[in-house]
């Protein structure tokens, strides 16, 4: 017996290789007495006998001659029927039972026609042959050959009589002398076997036409036969066969109602015949016909509108028209077009709903009720199958099959099943096929049956077959809708799969992006100040969302994470108009296009983003072996734009169908669980990928094997050339074979290079970003073949997810590549390697020489220039230096030399390695700010030596800044000792740089090509004021020397004075050098000569100062002062024109000056009034007397008067005359005394000024009147 399981059907999605399996009774070859029920109509008496009485009765009253048996599809009636017609006949009564299943295709004739026209065919040749003699459609008896002699005999002897009469007869003499009466004989023996043969030839084909000699004879044809025309007919059949019962089935499968109006009309005029009337029952017509039938009388459907032939052919949805009206809801199996009227879903109803509408509903009442017209008694039959006993039903009929104990069928899935199955036909169908397939498919040994499958997945199966007749059919074809549905299913994975790893890339790049956030919000914020700087606007406010924000946020990330959040913000200007302004965020876009991108901002932690990829990961993982049911259950994954419920619910034509799924008894295995397979059955899921990759020849990347062995199976049963084909491309498979078979894993990698289409990007995209895959290994079989867009591809950012994965695929491809030309490089490549090379163990760990060259080949390739070398190999490195391939750092630079960290990588290091010193002379410039700019290295070079050598040999090819930054960056100590043994070119250079040794022979070599410049001058004479030490004196020629000290002290322009002599001093031990001129020196205007004679460097003469004069009066200034022999030599020619400098010095001794004044009539020239004046001034400030003359003189000239009145107060000797003269002469207050008599003014009053007054008032010649302003003295000119 079955037993029934309360498991819960979710249950069946379960791997069953996952679980613990017990002993398999089918093994042993267990097997039950099977026994297939019949579905032919079985009378049971307790559901039946009722309605057979009624039958009995109602055909037992004369005015019952049409009864109605109603009752949906499934509930009986024809077993009612068999029963009552098994009465019938043994009452002796003569019955007829018609049924029509199909109609003949005849698109030109209304639908009652067609069935009236099939009625005529059943009716008419139900009579035996002969029977009925006076129809049209008669039918002869079967023709033998004692008949057909019969009729030949008949005809040959009308035939001879007619030929006799008419003289025809044979010749006496035909057989000679024989008896006459042998030809007679003969000829009629003739004629009746002709007749004979001619009737056996001809049998009962009739003769539509003979043609002989022009003249032809035709019969009529024989026309189709409708009740009307052919009424005749029937009539005759009726009274020819005389039956008592005529039982019409399947009338109602055409949704016809009309024509029982023709049976009706019918049956009466037979009953009215004259042969009838003698009877004693009337004809009974009985009708096996459903309910709903009439509701078409309230419809008038199209003359032209489709016919349904048959419950057994399934409806254009392959579902069953009793089962279609089950899933809608009907209250009768009568199909959608039937309840349409109802209300109901179906193709009439929505055709017809406005009419319907539109006429009053007591009409169509009444005229639903003329169903009652049509019978005289209406037997309705009560179904006994429904929705509620139909699981128990069910349960009763697997159970009457007597399958094995063994054999579980799930209580939920009968009562899902029960909740659209209410025909007990179709019912027990399910069952028989059930048992049929369970033979084939269930109960056999584990190693033939499906791993997995149990008695709901295949009883689930079998419903869906029954009422998916069609699409059931299309199973081994893939053209089914569950096979549809699968292909929904891995669009929906492999898009699900796709999001879910482009989410894992957005994971990767938000992780750098927040790295970078905060110093890209300070670049935006002054970026948009930048703006409103240059438009003369500031901000007002600024508004994020319902978040005010102050100017300064504008450099931190948080303001700009709630930008790109809120994608809003609402900045408010003040515009140097005085108006207002506004910043949108389209507009703010277009300056800042970073704040439009959420994932540039996005604010989490290290936790977070890899609890994010875990939840990631195992989404990828469940849907790559997610079930239908899984995939109903989460909506949360899409295909084109549906969820797989959707795509269910659009795919499925049945509600069962989609409840099937949902429940998960119809799974991805559908097509495993439905036919036999022969030989050993490796596995479900490797069948399932037989059926759906390998033969049809399809990529299936995401199909998950879960049973033992299940690649291995696949390979041992693929056809040849699978490895090449694009079928082989899974994520499992591939793996394999990269695993245990390397030669085919090489074909793979062959194929995809070969034809790196959609299918195989598609694959890669996959495969790649799988977490579990062998990745590298795939990409190292890619490299060897070598794919040219290998490298490529791993550059794309779609291609992987993970950056740690993409690099350590990079270094899979590096390890197993060829030379760099086998391959295309874009930019994105180029830049990936460029930037990850120093995380690849192609660069960094030591591999054979091969390979170094193949690493070195991308290197020359991609001109890469390492930014760091100590992470190399060996190897590596020291190619990549004798290349200078790597940038010129300080680091670096120890790498190549091979210097420990406390080392500085001097150039005298440097040059001791060729490679390292030509990259480093190359880029000088580089490797100088590299030292400028480090902290703990502060010299390039620390050794004279090396300093010489090197600007000596660079002297050209390096430009003089170059030079000077070397030599600034040099050790003092490391200056040039021998400047003639350098270039010449570099001798400005090493002295502004202060690298020369200030020695008698590089000073006299530097002076004599360059003189005494501003950097030489720096070295003899340092800012501090400090004099340089000048060695090597001795050892230098005595000229060199000379020449040096002249050189030096005619060095006015950048040296001083003292400085000069102090330096010449060094040059010259001897006082005074004998072999110095003064004539050499060259006079300045500065206090050389003082300094010169203080040092006694020159000799104190006229002649030394006759020769610094004429470089100007500053030039020997000072000189006074210090020389002792000056008053010695001191004429009126040595400093001719240079008197008043000389009385105005105040370095000129005074004794000198008071020689000058005493005997100013030799110094001065006539009409040298600055002269006079300057020694007036000196006479007044020495008390010095001066001639009346001279005093004239400078008069005109003075600047101060007390210098002139202190000379006339003096003056006894003079006039009056002469004084007011001289007063006159002094201008301004003085100038009254040029005046008439009687003019009046006032004078400063001083001492002198009250002496010369009162004398010149004394002779009487002016007049001092009382009165005036202070300190002034009023005088009148008398």
């Amino acid at each position: 017996m079955l037993l029934l399981s309360q498991a819960d059907p979710a249950a069946n999605t379960t791997d069953p290789d996952l679980l613990p399996q017990p002993a398999d009774p089918y093994d042993a070859g267990v097997r039950s007495d099977l026994k297939l029920r019949s579905l032919a109509p079985k009378y049971e008496q307790g559901q039946h006998e009722t309605y057979v009485r009624h039958l009995e009765s109602a055909v037992l009253d004369p005015k019952n001659r049409n009864i109605a048996l109603t009752g949906r599809y499934g509930s009986g009636k024809s077993s009612i029927l068999d029963k009552f017609l098994a009465g019938q006949d043994e009452k002796k009564q003569t019955t007829l039972r018609i049924s029509i299943n199909t109609l003949g295709p005849d698109g030109d004739e209304e639908l009652t026609n067609r069935i009236q026209k099939e009625l005529v065919k059943q009716l008419v040749y139900r009579a035996d042959s002969g029977q009925v003699k006076r129809s049209r459609f008669a039918r002869g008896k079967e023709l033998t050959w004692l008949t057909s002699l019969r009729d030949a005999v008949v005809v040959s002897t009308i035939l001879c009589g007619l030929l006799w009469l008419f003289g025809v007869r044979p010749k006496a003499d035909a057989f000679g002398s024989l008896d006459p009466a042998l030809s007679v004989v003969a000829f009629v023996l003739l004629v009746v076997a002709a007749a004979w043969a001619a009737r056996w030839v001809v049998g009962t084909r009739l003769v539509s036409q003979v043609s002989t000699g022009g003249t032809s004879i035709s019969f009529a044809n024989q026309p189709d036969s409708y009740f009307d025309e052919y009424l005749d007919e029937l009539v005759a059949f009726f009274e020819a066969t005389r039956p008592d019962v005529v039982v019409f089935e399947d009338l109602d499968r055409f949704d016809d109602p009309r024509i029982f109006d023709s049976l009706r009309e019918l049956n009466t005029l037979i009953n009215a015949s004259a042969a009838w009337k003698d009877r004693t029952h009337p004809l009974r017509f009985v009708y096996a016909i459903k309910d709903s039938l009439f509701e078409k009388l309230g419809s008038k459907p199209h003359p032209e509108a489709p016919v349904k032939d048959s419950v057994s052919e399934t409806s254009t949805d392959g579902v069953a028209p009793a089962v279609t009206a089950a899933s809608q809801g009907a209250a009768t199996p009568a199909g959608p077009t039937a309840a349409a009227p109802a209300g109901t879903a179906g193709p009439a109803g929505a055709a017809q709903s406005v009419s319907w509408r539109r006429r009053d509903a007591a009409d169509i009442a009444v005229e639903r009720a003329n169903r009652t017209k049509f019978f005289e008694v209406v037997i309705p039959v009560v179904p006994f199958l429904s929705h509620n006993n139909a699981r128990d039903l069910l349960s009763t009929a697997l159970a009457e099959l007597n399958v094995p104990a063994e054999t579980k069928i799930s209580r939920s899935l009968l009562d899902l099943v029960a909740r659209h199955v209410t025909d007990m036909r179709l019912m027990i169908n399910i069952c028989n096929e059930f048992a049929v397939f369970a033979e084939r498919l269930l109960w056999i040994p584990t190693k033939d049956r499906a791993p997995g499958m149990t008695a709901d997945n295949l009883f689930a199966i079998v419903v869906y077959k029954n009422f998916h007749l069609a699409d059931f059919e299309r199973l081994p074809h893939r053209a089914s809708d569950l096979d549809a549905l699968e292909q929904a299913r891995q669009r929906l994975v492999r898009d699900s799969i796709t999001q879910l790893q482009r989410e894992r890339r957005d994971l990767a790049q938000g992780e750098k992006h927040q790295e970078q956030q905060e110093g890209l919000a300070r670049v935006l914020g002054e970026r948009l100040r930048t703006l409103l700087t240059s438009t003369r606007s500031s901000i007002r406010s600024i508004t994020v969302g319902n978040h005010p924000f102050t100017d300064a946020a504008t450099n931190q990330a948080s303001f700009w994470r709630a930008v790109a959040e809120n994608r809003s913000v609402s900045v408010a200007l003040a515009l140097a108009s005085g108006h207002s302004g506004h910043l949108s965020f389209a507009e703010l876009s277009v300056l800042c296009a970073e704040c439009t991108e959420p994932l540039r901002w996005r604010d989490q932690t290290a936790e977070e983003v890899a609890e994010q990829r875990s939840v990631i990961d195992t989404a990828v993982a469940w849907l790559r072996g997610a079930s239908f049911q899984d995939l109903v259950q989460d909506p949360s994954f899409e295909a084109d734009g549906k969820s797989f419920g959707q795509h269910l619910a659009s795919i499925l034509k049945s509600e069962l169908a989609r409840d099937l799924v949902r429940h998960g008894f119809v799974d991805r295995y559908y097509a495993e669980y439905s036919a036999a397979f022969y030989g050993n059955f490796l596995g479900v899921d490797v069948a399932n990928f037989f059926r759906n990759s390998v033969w049809p020849n399809e990529m299936d990347v995401n199909a998950r094997f879960t049973t033992t062995d299940a690649v291995h199976n696949i390979l041992e049963q693929a056809p040849a050339g699978f490895a090449s084909s694009r079928s082989v491309l899974n994520i499992q498979v591939v793996d394999y074979l990269l695993e245990y078979l390397p030669a085919l894993a090489e074909e793979v990698a062959a194929f995809i290079a070969a034809d790196h289409g959609e299918d195989a990007r598609t694959f890669l995209d996959a495969y790649l970003n799988d977490t579990t895959a062998l990745k590298p290994k795939l990409i190292e079989a890619l490299a060897r073949r070598p794919w040219r867009g290998v490298l490529n591809h791993l550059a794309l950012p779609e291609a992987v997810s993970d950056e740690d994965a993409r690099t350590k695929l990079l270094d899979a491809a590096l390890l197993a590549a060829h030379d760099a030309k086998e391959y295309a490089l874009t930019d994105a490549a180029c830049a990936l390697i460029v930037e990850r090379h120093a995380s690849l163990a192609a660069f960094t760990q030591e591999h054979a020489a091969a390979r170094v060259a193949v690493v070195l080949s991308f290197a020359r390739r991609l001109e890469l220039s390492v930014p760091l070398l100590a992470p190399l190999s060996h190897d590596v490195r020291t190619a990549l230096v004798k290349e200078g391939a790597y940038a010129l750092t300080l680091a670096n630079l120890r790498t190549a030399l091979d210097l420990d960290e406390t080392t500085t990588p001097t150039l005298d290091r440097i040059r001791l390695d060729d490679y390292v010193w030509l990259r480093c002379r190359d880029e000088i410039d580089t490797y100088l700010d590299a030292v400028a700019s480090d902290s703990q290295m502060k010299w390039a070079v620390h050794t004279a030596p090396a300093l010489s050598q090197v600007v000596s040999e660079q002297a050209v090819d390096w430009s003089r800044a170059q030079i000077l930054s070397l030599l600034t960056l040099s050790r003092p100590e490391a200056a040039v000792p021998d400047i003639t043994a350098v270039a010449q070119a570099a001798w400005s250079a090493i002295a502004e740089a202060q690298r020369l040794v200030p020695n008698a022979a590089n000073l006299h070599a530097y002076s004599q090509a360059f003189g005494v410049d501003a950097h030489l001058a720096k070295i003899l004479v340092s800012e501090t004021g400090q004099l340089a030490e000048v060695s090597g004196v001795e050892e230098a020629p005595a000229e060199s020397i000379r020449r040096l000290t002249v050189t030096i002290l005619n060095a006015s322009s950048v040296l001083g004075a003292g400085d000069r002599v102090q330096l010449a001093l060094q040059l010259n031990p001897q006082r005074p050098p004998e072999s110095l001129a003064a004539t050499e020196i060259q006079p300045s205007g500065d206090d050389l000569l003082a300094y010169a004679l203080k040092s006694e460097l020159l000799p104190d003469t006229a002649d030394t100062f006759t020769h610094f004069l004429t470089g100007g009066w500053a030039s020997v200034s000072a000189a006074f002062k210090v020389s002792t022999a000056a008053k010695d030599f001191l004429t009126p020619s040595l400093v001719a024109g240079h008197v008043r400098e000389l009385l105005v010095d105040p370095y000129v001794p005074d004794a000198l000056k008071v020689q000058v004044v005493q005997d100013l009539g030799s110094y001065v020239i006539a009409g040298d009034g600055e002269t006079l004046l300057a020694a007036v001034a000196f006479a007044h400030t020495k008390q010095i007397r001066l001639d009346a003359a001279h005093v004239l003189a400078a008069a005109p000239h003075a600047t101060d008067p007390e210098h002139i009145l202190w000379q006339l107060a003096l003056g006894r000797e003079r006039c009056g005359e002469d004084i007011m003269r001289v007063l006159g002469q002094l201008g301004d207050d003085y100038e009254g005394f040029n005046r008439e008599p009687g003019y009046e003014f006032d004078v400063p009053l001083t001492h002198s000024t009250r002496s010369v007054l009162d004398r010149l008032k004394s002779e009487k010649l002016v007049d001092l009147p009382r009165g005036g302003r202070n300190s002034r003295k009023k005088v009148r000119i008398l």
